[in-house]
């Protein structure tokens, strides 16, 4: 994978540098692949470096991409919007800002409330049964 830096242009008042560069590579890089070579580049750390966009075009096998290198890890926080965080730490995130472990676990706990009967639902019906029949029996 080769790395170019295409733009580099300070914003002193977001504390930051944007920078536009460009990727060649067989396949569309990974953000942490791309976090990585422009911290080495910029001799920086992983952590204050934010890719916003990577374009590609069909069949192509040169990315432009869009990043954002911060002074500090606060003000990178302060700054750049939660979901855009957790895309470049590769969080994955339900659209109601649910992780989607939680979401999983969430749905395999309500499968009782939506129709299927759990294992306790069941046993209680078992014996509701063996009770009427042992009364009709008497």
């Amino acid at each position: 994978m080769k790395l170019k830096i295409v733009e580099r242009k300070k914003n002193p008042l977001l504390y930051r540098e944007d920078i536009i560069a460009e990727v060649e590579a067989e396949t569309t890089p990974s953000r942490k692949e791309l976090r990585e070579k422009l911290a080495a580049t910029l001799a920086s750390k992983a952590e204050l470096v934010i890719i916003k966009k990577i374009k590609q075009e069909f069949g192509q096998h040169k990315a432009t991409v869009l990043a954002k290198h911060y002074e500090s890890q606060d003000l990178l926080e302060k700054i750049e919007p939660k979901y855009i965080i957790n895309r470049n730490l590769g969080i994955k995130e339900t659209k109601k800002g649910k992780k989607k472990e939680e979401v999983k676990e969430q749905e395999d706990s309500l499968k009782g409330a939506e129709g299927k009967e759990t294992k306790e639902e069941k046993q209680g019906k078992k014996e509701k049964e063996e009770e009427k029949g042992e009364e009709k029996n008497e």
